[in-house]
């Protein structure tokens, strides 16, 4: 399920956004510095029972994993779950390499962390630019076939199924 769900659903309505991170210690952290909305998926990824528990409450996530490159390989392992789970915008927060929620609150505070989650990124948007990242431009073809196709194939939210499209027709 959601660790923190209990005490944090209240402040996720209020706030309508909820922050997911992956440990428990992380989301006490955050919990322990007035960021109430906080959850941990407690896993790799996150899964579409979690975020359909959060869509119940609000519109709005933000993924703060840790800095780390599992971490940044959780972000996207959750986008097959967020690509089937309408009406909810999925964020991503990119901390600082070997930071993770706790250590980076805890080091630069609570203002630091809501400063990081006023530049997040669209789920969508920052795994097409990973994806990208280090793809020379004759693989992109290949890319697009690979991995975004899928994608596509994964979604049931036809505002999401032209945003995907519109991206991926910038690099045809």
């Amino acid at each position: 399920m959601l660790y923190g769900f209990n005490y944090s659903k209240d402040a996720i309505r209020s706030q309508n956004s909820a922050i997911i991170v992956e440990g428990y210690m992380d989301c006490l952290s955050l919990m322990q510095k007035g960021i109430t909305n906080s959850v941990a998926c407690l896993g790799t990824a996150l899964s579409i029972h979690q975020l359909k528990i959060l869509k119940a409450r609000t519109s709005r996530a933000y993924l703060v994993f840790d800095g780390d490159t599992a971490g940044q390989r959780a972000m996207l392992a959750s986008l097959k779950a967020a690509l089937q789970v309408s009406q909810i915008e999925i964020n991503v927060v990119v901390l600082p390499k070997n930071e993770d929620p706790d250590s980076f609150v805890r080091k630069e505070g609570t203002e630091a962390f809501l400063q990081l989650l006023a530049q997040s990124v669209n789920l969508l948007d920052y795994a097409i630019t990973e994806e990208l990242k280090g793809t020379a431009a004759t693989q992109v073809p290949d890319l697009i076939q690979t991995k975004f196709i899928p994608w596509l194939l994964e979604i049931n939210d036809p505002i999401k199924i032209g945003f995907l499209t519109a991206r991926i027709s910038d690099y045809t």
